[in-house]
């Protein structure tokens, strides 16, 4: 299974694909995080699997932001209840502030965790 296909079965549940949550809510993954980071012209693919919008979180939005804070940022796609990031960037603490998430803090190991609600 490829990296989109393991994001669209983390978000089962908020695919617009016309399938009931009762359907959903059995394969969806509720704390998950992907193996292998994207970056560059993979991002915004990768961000848009996880579905039709997700709280406050937008997917073009955060791409776009990633992008220009740090083009070579590297972005571990997760789902901790709802949509989460890890962040491998050289501007971590400017990262934490632009996208304006409801959490970012740094790692021990010095990437960022990014969660929206």
């Amino acid at each position: 299974m490829d990296l989109i296909e393991e994001i669209k079965l983390t978000y089962a549940d908020n695919q617009d694909d016309g399938k009931p949550f009762e359907e959903t809510r059995n394969i969806r993954r509720l704390d998950w995080k992907a193996d292998i980071p994207v970056s560059g012209d993979k991002l915004l693919a990768a961000l848009m699997a996880t579905g039709k919008g997700y709280n406050d979180f937008e997917p073009i939005n955060v791409t776009d932001t990633i992008l220009t804070v740090d083009p070579g940022a590297e972005v571990y796609v997760a789902r901790e209840g709802s949509v989460c990031l890890y962040i491998k960037t050289s501007q971590p603490h400017q990262m934490i502030v632009t996208l304006n998430a409801d959490e970012g803090d740094i790692q021990p190991d010095g990437v960022i965790r990014i969660w929206w609600d």
